[in-house]
């Protein structure tokens, strides 16, 4: 699997390169020599400047869809996400992220 293809496969799946490549040879995808000749290659992609560090603010991770339908079905039945939130004891958006859902407050940024 070359660069490109790797790359491709990271922003589909939502993961960095090097999660995609490890994982690669954990299920034995790649062998071990094409697991070091990868990193290898990344580092040396690194060097260039043709592929910088990955933000992992860019990888949202993986939103729970059946979490979200069980909280859309216990609200339709009359819990609110303050309820769960206080029953769970954790803080609302703690929860919103949990369930996948977006914050609505607005960022704040210092001038």
């Amino acid at each position: 699997m070359d660069t490109s293809a790797r790359l491709v496969l990271s922003k589909e799946w939502g993961v960095a390169v090097e999660s995609l490549i490890y994982r690669c040879r954990e299920v034995g995808a790649i062998s071990e020599p094409a697991y070091r000749r990868a990193f290898q290659r990344l580092n040396q992609l690194r060097q260039l400047n043709l592929f910088g560090a990955e933000p992992i603010s860019g990888y949202p991770g993986e939103v729970p869809t059946l979490l979200r339908r069980a909280f859309e079905l216990a609200e339709a039945n009359g819990l609110s996400l303050r309820d769960l939130a206080d029953e769970l004891k954790i803080k609302l958006p703690r929860l919103r992220l949990l369930l996948g859902q977006e914050d609505s407050r607005p960022q704040l940024r210092l001038v």
